[in-house]
C-alpha cells in the first residue's frame, strides 16, 4: 500500500522503527559520541569483514577495549590565508549542499535530513546515524540515503573497476544496509559528490542483503566476545603498523621462545631480502615495515626473541612525546638482528 507516503519521510521514519531499535536525540557532540562509543557503528562495520578503507578490525578492538593511543582531534588546516578541510569534516560541511543537489536531480523525491538521531539496537550493541530520508514514487516505503564526498581522482582509483563501470566500496554499501536496517527502510541509496573543475552528484541504488546484516551480527557479537575477554583480533600487518607500534611495551627481562614457530625465520629471510633492495623503490621498505609489525606482535611483551634457527631478534623502543597530548608517547622500534640462518 502506498498510503505511508503521504507521510513526510521524518514523520514515516518515526512509524517504522524495528522492533528492540531506539532512537535517541542527539543533543551534543559528547552525548553522541559516548553513544557511539558502546556500539559498532555503521560507519565502521565494514572493518568487521575486513573491507573498510579506513578502519581495520584489530584497530576497532583496541578503540573499543580502551587500549588505543589517544586520537587527535580532527580540526582544519587554517593559514592566514587559506583553509584545508580533512574528508571528515569535507562530507560533514557539505551534507547540505549533497541535500540540494538531489532535490535537484530528484525533484519528485521527498528529501529530508535525518533530524540528528541516534539509531540504537542495544541487545546487538550496532548503532547508526543515518544522513538522510526520502520517499520516491517509484519504490514504496521509506528510504535512507547515505552521503559521501570524493574528488574526481579518488571517484576513479576507488569507484571504478578495470573496466570503466562503477563498484561501490563495499564498506560504504554496508554501511547504507546497517542504516536501511536500524530505520526500518525499505530501500537504499549513496549520494556521491565529486568535486572537480565542476561538482557532480551521482545517486547509486544499495540493494538491502538480508545476508550482509545477518552476518554483521554474527561479526558484532564475536567481536565484542573478543573485547570483554582481551582476545585480539590478528592484525592486518600492512595496515595496522602505526597501532601495533605504539602499543608495544617490551619486557628487556623477557624473550619470546619462536623454536616452534617456523614462520619467523621466513619472515627474517625476506626481511633481509627486502632490506638489501629497498633502495630499489619504496614497495621493498612497505613489506620489511609490515614484517616488522608482525615480530612485534609475536613478541608480545618480549623485547628480544629466538627462532628456531638460532637467530634472536632484539628490539629497542624508543619513546617520543607526540604533541598535541604531551602525556601521550609514540613508539619507534629498532630492530637488531642477531646470529646467521643455520
Amino acid at each position: 500500500m502506498n498510503a505511508p507516503l503521504k507521510l513526510s519521510p521524518e514523520a514515516l521514519a518515526l512509524t517504522l522503527l524495528p522492533a528492540g531499535v531506539q532512537r535517541i536525540a542527539i543533543e551534543n557532540r559528547e552525548q553522541w559520541m559516548g553513544l557511539r562509543g558502546q556500539d559498532i557503528t555503521a560507519s565502521v562495520a565494514g572493518a568487521l569483514f575486513q573491507e573498510h578503507q579506513y578502519a581495520t578490525r584489530y584497530g576497532l578492538y583496541l578503540e573499543k577495549a580502551g587500549l588505543a593511543p589517544p586520537q587527535e582531534e580532527v580540526t582544519p588546516t587554517v593559514t592566514e590565508d587559506s583553509i584545508i578541510l580533512p574528508p571528515i569534516l569535507r562530507g560533514t560541511l557539505f551534507e547540505k549542499t549533497a541535500i540540494e543537489m538531489v532535490r535537484l536531480l530528484k525533484p519528485e523525491w521527498s528529501v529530508f535530513a535525518a533530524n540528528n538521531a541516534y539509531y540504537r539496537m542495544a541487545a546487538a550493541r550496532i548503532g547508526a546515524t543515518p544522513d538522510v530520508f526520502a520517499t520516491r514514487p517509484d519504490v514504496p516505503g521509506l528510504g535512507i540515503i547515505q552521503v559521501k564526498t570524493t574528488d574526481g581522482l579518488i571517484f576513479r582509483k576507488k569507484w571504478l573497476n578495470e573496466d570503466g563501470e562503477v563498484e561501490i566500496p563495499a564498506w560504504i554499501a554496508i554501511q547504507a544496509i546497517v542504516e536501511a536496517k536500524l530505520t526500518g527502510a525499505s530501500w537504499a541509496c549513496v549520494a556521491l559528490m565529486i568535486g572537480g573543475i565542476n561538482t557532480e552528484l551521482k545517486l547509486f541504488d544499495i540493494p538491502i542483503h538480508d545476508g550482509v546484516w545477518a552476518r554483521l551480527i554474527e561479526e558484532v557479537e564475536e567481536f565484542w566476545r573478543r573485547v570483554e575477554e582481551r582476545d585480539p583480533p590478528e592484525p592486518d600487518y600492512a595496515r595496522d603498523g602505526d597501532l601495533v607500534r605504539s602499543t608495544y611495551a617490551g619486557d628487556e627481562s623477557v624473550e619470546a621462545d619462536w623454536s616452534a614457530d617456523n614462520r619467523v625465520p621466513a619472515i627474517l629471510d625476506e626481511r633481509a631480502e627486502l632490506k638489501a633492495v629497498e633502495k630499489a623503490g619504496s614497495e621493498a621498505e612497505k613489506k620489511r615495515k609490515a614484517l616488522e609489525v608482525e615480530l612485534l606482535a609475536k613478541l608480545g611483551n618480549a623485547a628480544a626473541g629466538r627462532a628456531a634457527d638460532g637467530r634472536v631478534v632484539r628490539v629497542k623502543t624508543i619513546r617520543v612525546n607526540r604533541k598535541p597530548q604531551p602525556a601521550s608517547t609514540y613508539s619507534y622500534p629498532k630492530f637488531t638482528i642477531e646470529g646467521e640462518a643455520a
